[in-house]
């Protein structure tokens, strides 16, 4: 109780600028980043879970080992700019690609870009820009009227999106398509990610919505900047004998 009365709140006040038409100075991203994530796709009524190691190299490299059972290696995930590779044990098949959408193999989220997927991790909170992993120069918030549903407009590759942040904190709520083809929420909120970053405030639950309906939800059992890795965690090898295949079948 003690310790949990004198945590920090978690706050952004990146946020509340972009809320009140002004805009920041953003927090630069970690060189790396690992953390450790239990994903939950939801799709036809069905719903199937997965725990996960994930690495990051902001905008560089991203890897994602997945396990089925505590300490089986289901399968692994590993991006990079020019491409991506996604494995699964069983049934031995792989698939590979290039570009920034991705389609990790879970059930009803389908492709997306994978910035939009992880970049909230290291404060990222603006996705549908996919090839940059900060805000690019130049943009500037749009005008908000008083009232619940303030928040930041931008231009996106696929269309408008809109960011909404709590008045009080500054903490993102969500970030969606204007068009309500895509939405993404953050709640659970925490501060403390590493020695590198002790205030910055991370989601540890973050919801992703295709037209409405729940697709995915991430929740975050430990994050952690700069870690000191044992050996190179951006690298995946296909077994002999695994097949490739154009999609992995859900």
């Amino acid at each position: 109780m003690l310790l949990a009365g004198c945590a920090t709140a978690p706050r952004w006040p990146e946020g509340r600028s972009l809320d009140q038409g002004v805009t920041p100075s953003l927090p630069k991203p970690p060189d790396s980043l690992r953390a450790s994530l239990e994903l939950t796709a939801l799709a036809g009524g069905r719903k199937s879970s997965v725990t996960a190691a994930f690495s990051a190299r902001p905008g560089q490299a991203y890897k994602l080992d997945l396990f089925g059972f505590p300490g089986v290696t289901a399968g692994g995930f590993l991006w990079r700019p020019d491409k991506w590779d996604l494995v699964v044990y069983d049934p031995g098949e792989y698939v590979e690609g290039a570009g920034a959408r991705v389609d990790i193999g879970l059930a009803g989220i389908g492709p997306i870009p994978v910035h939009d997927l992880f970049s909230w991790l290291w404060g990222d909170f603006f996705p549908g820009d996919s090839a940059q992993a900060r805000l690019p120069a130049g943009w500037a918030p749009a005008a908000s009227a008083p009232g619940p549903n303030r928040g930041f407009t931008y231009p996106g590759l696929e269309g408008t999106w809109r960011v909404e942040f709590d008045p009080k904190t500054g903490l993102p709520r969500a970030a969606y398509r204007t068009d309500s083809a895509f939405r993404i929420e953050f709640t659970a909120w925490r501060v403390g990610a590493g020695a590198a970053s002790p205030d910055r405030p991370v989601p540890r639950r973050v919801r992703f919505y295709r037209a409405g309906e729940l697709v995915l939800e991430i929740k975050v059992s430990s994050v952690e900047d700069d870690p000191a890795w044992k050996r190179d965690p951006f690298f995946l090898r296909i077994p002999n004998g695994f097949r490739r295949v154009d999609r992995l079948k859900n």
